[in-house]
């Protein structure tokens, strides 16, 4: 991407709001909706989906030191070392950030999630069966096994082969998620920040914020807590030749610190606002449809989002067209487990019920 090009994303002055702005035609968020819709050449389920998701779950994307982040992201893949609040929170980074940025994004994500829920929702958007020719997907996944720590130096070559060839790549540094909205980033993989110098790419520092609440939660959330909205910091760029300079000690401070100082103080931080009328469309219709209810924050999300960019699938789908529905073809038989996930046992019978009784 051209420094012209990412000063046309980039606007106002101290913190450039690149989403969430109202200077900005409709926040920056356009912006976003072509980028995934590009992939097809129109509109399509999981384009509606992921830029709907990051819509509702995230406020707004920071940038605090706007010409820092022109400079480092206009000239090649980029490294992202972020603090960790909530399990999608990387999905929501992707989504916007590889617009914003113009690059794909790969992600280290443990091994366990290839065969959890959102495992499919990852990998099942990159085998849509309707894609432009040469189209490139956003994202990259790269599996971690924690019962195989030495596998990790393989995974690392890959992800610095996917830098060097352009693409950019995101770690949250400690692996797990936080409890609590003070929690401070205090460890980092040596391996992590020497990626940053053997590929020679500029460490972005990234902070999560908004998402949990200051007193511990229970238990870790898949969603930002509540279903409140986060917000992403993006700090000063910290060059490779400058960590080449330090000891590994050194270098892991610089790193760590810059996390730290990025976005809200955590000491300071606070939650946004929850969603408690969120929470309980959620569950009524986890319930009514026998849906999971991870699925059914998906159709809530789909639901409430403004629908005027949806494709005729999106519109169907959510209409009622249910599993037993669609084309015997490649994109039908895609479209037809969407639908069942997120329609689940009774949803579609309940929908074309509810059609009726509005007809009367």
């Amino acid at each position: 991407m051209t420094t012209e090009e990412m000063t046309n994303v980039l606007t106002g002055l101290g913190n450039a709001v690149a989403l969430g702005n109202p200077a900005l035609p409709d926040g920056g968020w356009e912006q976003v909706g072509r980028h995934w819709r590009q992939l097809a050449g129109e509109s399509w389920l999981i384009g509606d989906l992921y830029v709907s998701l990051a819509r509702r779950f995230v406020r707004s994307v920071q940038i605090e030191h706007p010409e820092s982040f022109r400079q480092a992201a206009g000239q090649g893949g980029v490294l992202y070392l972020a603090n960790h609040q909530n399990l999608l929170e990387s999905l929501f980074f992707t989504t916007v950030m590889s617009a914003l940025a113009r690059r794909p994004i790969g992600t280290m994500i443990k091994i366990w999630i290839r065969d959890h829920w959102i495992g499919r929702l990852l990998s099942d958007a990159a085998h849509y069966p309707e894609f432009v020719p040469d189209a490139v997907f956003p994202y990259r996944l790269f599996y971690f096994n924690d019962a195989e720590p030495r596998s990790i130096f393989g995974l690392l070559g890959e992800m610095r082969s996917f830098m060097l060839e352009g693409g950019s790549c995101m770690v949250h540094v400690e692996g797990t998620r936080a409890y609590s909205s003070k929690h401070r980033v205090t460890k980092i993989s040596d391996s992590v920040v020497r990626l940053a110098v053997d590929a020679g790419v500029p460490v972005i520092p990234v902070r999560f914020a908004g998402g949990l609440p200051e007193n511990d939660v229970e238990e870790k959330p898949i969603y930002p807590y509540r279903y409140a909205a986060q917000d992403i910091y993006l700090g000063q760029a910290i060059l490779p030749d400058t960590l080449a300079e330090l000891s590994m000690k050194d270098r892991k401070l610089t790193v760590l610190d810059a996390i730290n100082r990025t976005g809200p103080r955590p000491e300071a931080e606070r939650m946004n606002e929850p969603q408690p009328e969120f929470a309980r469309e959620v569950e009524n219709w986890s319930a009514s449809a026998e849906c999971l209810k991870e699925y059914a924050v998906l159709y809530q999300v789909l639901r409430q989002a403004d629908p005027a960019a949806y494709s005729r699938d999106t519109l169907d789908l959510l209409a009622g067209r249910g599993a037993s529905e669609w084309p015997d073809t490649p994109k039908g038989r895609w479209l037809a487990n969407w639908a069942g996930q997120l329609l689940g046992e009774r949803g579609s019978r309940l929908l074309r019920q509810g059609k009726e009784h509005a007809n009367e």
